[in-house]
């Protein structure tokens, strides 16, 4: 029977299968044929997006502000963060078999069960929005353009194209014929293989920042259950044993410092790639709107929304983090610490200090939070200002 871990951790498991990066599949009958299906689908995206790649050099560099151009950096990011994962399965494996462990030793007392289901319901609704994001992104990307074309060709209109990787083999005028419908047909195979891949990297993400803020909040309850028992004078206290979460606060220190590395590389990575991403949304709307192509500028906008709402709930999630540090920090310093002998004032004082400064998701000293995210949207502005005052 699984345990209370192992129930919160398998939404992961499962969307990381869904993703195409989970590759454990030696305990199948078929699991070999799994395995190779995996690198297949893989290789798949990955020479969509080298034939996208490739016509830079054979267009020069004005194919980058052409609608095509808009999935490179898309697709670079989306298969470094793949990339990045595998090589880091080892330890993305450890982390959660670690907290499934933890999570069914705090299981065992109601507060522990408290807190791990509160916080696990809070989460699995954003989790839900990931999956909720995948229909809106089949039905407005897929469903809807498909359907509208097909209406077109009933009525003999000239094909419509919303922006896709393989658009630019169409040429300006492209025709229904056999190259039309492949490139359709392998750009939505090339949708189909990222997108459920971005939704695992992204669930990823949010399944370990809902670790620390577990972890964080079991020890501030183990905090306030052990200052509760001081009595009220103003003399010293009996000196507390603060073992237990001396060892609980290094372990989390320990776990965002050596565990969640890559997991700050990606969020950093992302965030220069968004930048750019949002540059070239914007620029392709504008010029869509001087065209005359609403229909084209509504989907670039809506793109634009939901690539900016990516951004801010992954920063935002770096945020959550650096929270969980002030929390555990303020709720030492709101102890009657003072009334402890000085050499548990000590230890508490450490554990101030440190609370604040070592729990955040980061690459080389640069964050992911809130501030983060605002730079972002700078740097977005800048790369399309520049554009326009060249173009």
């Amino acid at each position: 029977m699984k345990g209370d871990g192992a129930k919160v951790t398998k939404p992961l498991n499962d969307v990381l299968k869904f993703g195409g990066i989970w590759f454990d599949f030696d305990h199948l009958k078929y699991g070999t044929l799994l395995k190779w299906l995996n690198f297949l689908r893989h290789a798949t995206a990955f020479v969509v997006w080298a034939i996208e790649t490739s016509n830079l050099w054979f267009a020069g560099s004005s194919f980058i502000l052409t609608e095509s151009a808009i999935f490179i950096p898309i697709g670079f990011e989306e298969l470094g963060f793949f990339v990045v994962i595998v090589s880091n399965m080892s330890t993305v494996n450890r982390v959660v078999g670690k907290y499934e462990e933890k999570i069914d030793r705090y299981s065992d007392t109601p507060w522990g069960k408290k807190i791990i289901d509160e916080e696990v319901r809070v989460f699995y609704k954003v989790f839900k929005l990931g999956k909720n994001s995948l229909v809106g992104f089949f039905i407005m990307y897929i469903v809807v353009p498909v359907s509208f074309d097909a209406i077109r060709a009933i009525a003999g209109l000239p094909p419509y194209l919303v922006p896709l990787p393989l658009n630019f083999l169409l040429g300006k005028q492209p025709e229904r014929n056999y190259t039309y419908y492949t490139a359709i047909f392998v750009s939505y195979l090339f949708f189909a293989i990222i997108v459920p891949r971005f939704v695992a990297t992204q669930s990823l993400i949010l399944f370990f920042v809902l670790f620390i803020v577990i972890d964080v909040r079991i020890c501030i309850k183990k905090i306030q259950i052990m200052s509760g028992n001081d009595h009220k004078g103003v003399g010293l206290q009996k000196e507390w044993d603060l073992k237990d979460i001396i060892d609980h606060h290094s372990q989390i220190l320990d776990m965002v410092k050596r565990e969640y590395n890559f997991i700050g590389f990606m969020l950093i990575a992302q965030n220069g790639f968004i930048a750019l991403v949002l540059c070239l949304l914007s620029y392709m709307m504008k010029t869509s709107l001087n065209a005359g192509d609403l229909i084209l500028a509504v989907f670039c906008g809506t793109f634009e929304f939901q690539v900016m709402i990516i951004s801010l709930l992954h920063n935002g999630a770096g945020y959550i983090v650096e929270k969980q540090s002030e929390d555990l920090a303020n709720e030492l310093y709101n102890t009657a610490w003072y009334k402890q002998p000085p050499r548990i004032r000590k230890y508490v004082n450490t554990m101030i200090g440190q609370g604040v400064k070592m729990f955040n998701i980061s690459y080389h000293m640069s964050p992911a939070n809130l501030e983060a995210y605002l730079q972002v949207l700078n740097k977005s502005y800048s790369f399309f200002a520049l554009i326009n005052s060249k173009v």
